[in-house]
């Protein structure tokens, strides 16, 4: 068994109980842990995009991206926090392997 660390953004380490993945008893006992350190997680949603661009390109279509990540807090006035990245869609023969690559998008 291993002694497994979280770490948070102010660098303090937190163990958790030796943690064993082997069984679905273990990590059911995992997750009760990280449940109790961390609090429930958010429910998932839809994903939202929006389409800031698109170019045809030797081999496919590049889109540029945008999508919701999370809410804004209200109460402190931020906005809605959004990502962006590239996505290329191959124009290949069917039947035909083609590349995986995701590029990010600054800004």
């Amino acid at each position: 068994m291993t002694l497994r660390t979280l770490s948070f953004l102010s660098c303090d380490m937190i163990a958790l109980a030796p943690i064993a993945h082997t069984s679905v008893n273990d990590n059911a006992k995992r997750d009760l842990t990280l449940k109790s350190l961390l609090g429930e997680m958010l429910e998932r949603k839809p994903l939202q995009i929006d389409t800031l661009e698109s170019a045809q390109l030797d081999g496919g279509v590049r889109y540029k991206i945008r999508y919701f990540i999370e809410p804004g807090n209200p109460a402190l006035d931020t906005p809605d926090d959004l990502g962006s990245a590239y996505l290329f869609i191959p124009t290949q023969s069917e039947g035909k392997k083609a590349p995986a690559y995701r590029g990010h998008a600054s800004g």
